[in-house]
């Protein structure tokens, strides 16, 4: 992990603007852009934010691209009027150049949308700060006032960025949203340097990029909530519904949830009825759209009811049921795990939840099954924090005592001495 200086030898000429008092140039014109990625590629780091708006849409509209570099004039790409910026995000795939960003997750988005690939380099110091100590996820005006004791005014939150031309604030707001991530980055990577926990961070940075790739994937319907405690018959009809709700507010570019919410969309998968009438008896798709086109989500249900997911046909003849540990000792788990992570100064809210200790345990006491796969606290950075004291733990080699019930560190972890 490299130092985010942001240096090089060739600095362009802006013609700038003020806001704030500072100093920006705005890029209009797909020439401007062009001549200012051939420059970015000389860049050893830039700092990268977007505002956009996704309320209206099927996809969010991307209003504005902030990037800003130590001892250069900070850039506003303004995508409303070059609606086409494809040339950046291969700029920034194509070269090594350290991308800064914060909560990176949308910007990851835009570029795997636009080119399927993400920036070559990228450090997140949302993700760089759990890892010393700092609360995960912290909002960057909250890092911005840890690590450099600035407070910054968010009164921009539900701006709307279509509009032009746009206020000094809103300009101030989204120039400030980039000014200070060299500063901060250069001290989170110093830190995590210092602790030997590189990987760890590259390692969750790599973790989030197949988080993106899932959520731009086809299985999301997956994920819609009673999806997993559907039968295959009905979660191949749901797959199906998924797909014609996905095309469906692509053509209207509509928000989904517009089109059909996701509990009417299990509720048909869940009924499995090819009635038109019966499907139009549901309470909430009686409206005159629906109506419309009730003949597809009709054949969307007889066609699931013949194509089954293959997965999901593969494990047809496989125990439905899930066991469950038991809850007192997922929480005295959480608890140790959540002790360890602060005498480590990592955020534990970064490192798991409540469900990866279920699933820990799960597979540690062999009840997921012997072709489980091994659960995220048994992997990489987290079991070496964790994984194999609460291994430990579950085998009755280490027990839990309280030392000092008002300390900052009340919990500690010993050898248990077996006779």
């Amino acid at each position: 992990m490299e130092q985010a200086t942001g240096k090089s030898k060739n600095r362009p000429a802006f013609a700038t603007g003020k806001s704030a008092r500072l100093k920006y140039e705005t890029i209009s014109t797909e020439k401007r852009l062009v001549e200012f990625c051939r420059d970015l590629t000389q860049w050893d780091s830039v700092a990268l934010d977007t505002e956009f708006v996704s309320e209206r849409t099927y996809r969010p509209q991307l209003c504005l691209v902030q990037l800003a570099a130590p001892d250069r004039t900070p850039v506003i790409i303004d995508t409303v009027q070059v609606e086409d910026i494809t040339i950046l995000w291969e700029t920034l795939a194509e070269n090594p150049i350290l991308t800064l960003v914060h909560a990176g997750q949308c910007e990851l988005e835009f570029s795997l949308r636009t080119i399927d690939r993400f920036p070559s380099r990228f450090f997140d110091i949302q993700i760089g700060a759990g890892f010393v100590g700092a609360d995960y996820p912290a909002g960057y005006a909250n890092l911005v006032n840890r690590f450099l004791g600035i407070r910054m005014k968010k009164d921009e939150t539900r701006s709307d960025w279509r509009k032009r031309p746009l206020s000094k604030q809103q300009v101030g707001y989204a120039l400030a949203d980039v000014k200070y991530l060299h500063r901060i980055s250069g001290m989170l990577i110093d830190q995590i340097e210092k602790t030997g926990r590189r990987e760890w961070v590259e390692d969750e940075h790599r973790r989030l990029t197949r988080q993106v790739t899932r959520l731009s994937s086809d299985d999301r319907w997956q994920r819609l909530g009673g999806a997993r405690r559907l039968k295959p018959k009905a979660q191949g009809a749901l797959r199906e519904l998924w797909r014609w709700r996905e095309n469906e507010a692509q053509r209207r570019n509509q928000p989904v949830r517009w089109v059909m919410r996701d509990d009417l969309l299990v509720e048909l998968a869940r009924r499995g009825v090819t009635d038109e009438r019966e499907i139009l008896s549901v309470r909430g798709l009686d409206r005159a759209d629906i109506k419309r086109r009730v003949h597809e989500l009709s054949e969307c249900i007889r066609r699931g009811h013949e194509n089954i997911p293959e997965q999901l046909a593969a494990d047809k003849s496989k125990p439905t049921t899930v066991a469950k540990p038991d809850a007192a000792l997922v929480q005295l788990l959480y608890a140790v795990m959540g002790d360890t992570c602060r005498k480590a100064n990592v955020a534990p809210s970064l490192l798991a939840t409540t469900d990866d200790i279920r699933s820990f345990i799960l597979y540690r006491t062999g009840q997921a099954g012997k072709d489980a796969e091994p659960p995220r606290l048994a992997q990489g950075w987290r079991g070496e924090l964790v994984g194999g004291l609460l291994t430990e733990l579950l085998e009755g080699k280490k027990s839990i005592r309280i030392t000092n019930p008002s300390g900052e560190y009340p919990l500690e972890v010993e050898h248990r001495e077996t006779e």
